[in-house]
């Protein structure tokens, strides 16, 4: 009985973070640019049965060339669930839920205290950069790659502690899954294997990673064979999109200063624990705790590699978060068992309550009315309106740029058809935004049906010269 306290935390623990990872999982439109690339990617294999070849305009895609792991766990919950926002985002919000269990059990086999456990937990829960936009409520890929890079550390970890080959099949396995999902983001990771590899066992057990590194690449280079093989030219659009050419150039103009993660981090990317991470890693030296030295130095290697390349987004930091949160919670474990001050356990318990409270606060807040959610409504204006259009009669649209975001709605909704000018014809009904205006009356004769300050509605009753 003396335990029902904590156990009642841990269940509160897990309930809160199922709910703030899944409540209103589907509200949002399919969110724009990366999202909606994999979302119409998904559907058109879905739709096609190719489930191999990624396509875009059931044109093969060269410029989403990420392998398609999270394509096929995609089209997996489409076949289950239909095609819709919620299917497209439940391979990415249930390697989040995991993300955050993994990190508790983590905590929990160093520490054996459930009250370590939560906490650490419940500030990767918190935390702004996971369940996020780009993180674990959109259909992307890197909430999938950190669940697969913490699983094989996690894995490597136990390898190196107890010399199980079981241990050292799943890292094998894990570093194989992380490069179908994100290939070179996962090999940012290597140097974290060796360092974790020479700092327990010492040069001897190096040609053990290096052969796991190799039988983990295997499938990796098996599907590039045969992409390449089915699609000439996707070997040479990977390695530009993927490897040399976002580490040697910022990409798209995605750059920053080397300090651009750091900033992040302690502006909006964590919560307000991120403040104790330094004191924290301080402290780990200090008392030579070796594990949360481990952690440490994997955060510190990792942060290194992401800053030196030249393309910088903030969603790379996300392997960093659940770092973060072991190494806070395994260092106030450390003071709280190994130092008997009751000012300095009681000076613990109040930092965590005060910060737990604002953090719990902040992120219902963010689930429930989507407070702090950074998304410019405007763009997605049409989307809402063609994702809810349940006409009898077609309506078109026309965006006149890429627009994923609106053109997944079309393979959803077979009464919303996206067109070029030439195809409209009169009495056609059509949606489009007040930037094309000028446009529209250089070609159409129209009738406005509907008119706000984001969008249109119109009927065509008049054709002129194209």
């Amino acid at each position: 009985m003396k335990n029902k306290p904590l156990l009642s935390l841990l269940f509160f623990t897990l309930l809160y973070s199922i709910l703030t990872q899944f409540y209103h999982l589907g509200k949002l439109p399919i969110v724009q640019w990366d999202e909606s690339r994999l979302a119409v990617n998904a559907a058109e294999m879905a739709q096609s049965h190719n489930y191999f070849v990624t396509t875009f305009e059931q044109q093969p895609d060269l410029y989403n060339t990420k392998p398609p792991l999270m394509i096929w766990l995609q089209v997996l919950a489409i076949q289950c669930f239909g095609l819709n926002e919620w299917a497209i985002r439940l391979p990415s919000a249930l390697a989040g839920l995991l993300t955050i269990w993994l990190v508790g059990v983590i905590i929990y086999r160093q520490t054996k205290s459930i009250l370590a456990t939560c906490f650490g937990m419940l500030m990767l829960t918190t935390c702004d950069g996971l369940i996020q936009l780009h993180g674990s409520i959109t259909g992307d890929y890197d909430s999938l790659l950190v669940f697969f890079l913490v699983a094989a550390l996690f894995q490597c970890l136990l390898y190196l502690d107890n010399g199980n080959r079981k241990n050292l099949m799943s890292f094998i396995v894990f570093v194989a899954l992380s490069l179908l999902t994100k290939s070179a983001a996962a090999v940012l990771f290597f140097p974290v294997y060796m360092f974790c590899f020479f700092y327990i066992q010492g040069i001897k057990k190096m040609p053990v990673l290096f052969v796991s590194i190799l039988i983990a690449l295997i499938p990796f280079f098996v599907f590039v064979y045969l992409r390449e093989s089915a699609s000439n030219g996707y070997l040479k659009a990977m390695w530009a999109n993927d490897f040399g050419g976002r580490f040697a150039n910022g990409k798209d103009g995605h750059e920053g200063p080397w300090y651009y993660y750091i900033q992040h981090l302690f502006g909006f990317r964590f919560n307000w624990f991120i403040w104790c991470l330094v004191p924290a890693i301080l402290w780990g030296f200090f008392k030579q705790n070796k594990t949360i030295i481990t952690y440490s130095m994997v955060l510190f290697i990792y942060l290194f590699f992401i800053s030196i390349a030249q393309t910088k987004l903030e969603w790379y930091d996300i392997p960093l978060l659940p770092l973060i949160s072991i190494v806070i919670a395994l260092t106030f474990f450390d003071i709280l068992s190994n130092h008997k001050s009751r000012f300095l356990q009681w000076s613990i318990y109040l930092i965590i309550a005060v910060g737990l409270s604002h953090s719990l606060y902040q992120k219902m807040m963010f689930t429930s009315q989507q407070k702090g959610l950074r998304l410019s409504a405007d763009i997605y204006t049409i989307s809402e309106k063609i994702r809810h259009y349940n006409g009898s009669e077609i309506l078109y649209y026309y965006s006149g740029t890429y627009d994923a975001w609106n053109y997944f709605y079309t393979l959803v909704n077979p009464h919303v058809k996206r067109v070029k000018y030439s195809a409209i014809s009169v009495n056609d009904k059509m949606i489009t935004v007040p930037s094309f205006s000028d446009s529209l009356k250089k070609h159409f004769i129209y009738q406005t049906l509907d008119s706000n300050q984001y969008d249109k509605t119109i009927r065509i009753t008049g054709i002129k010269n194209h």
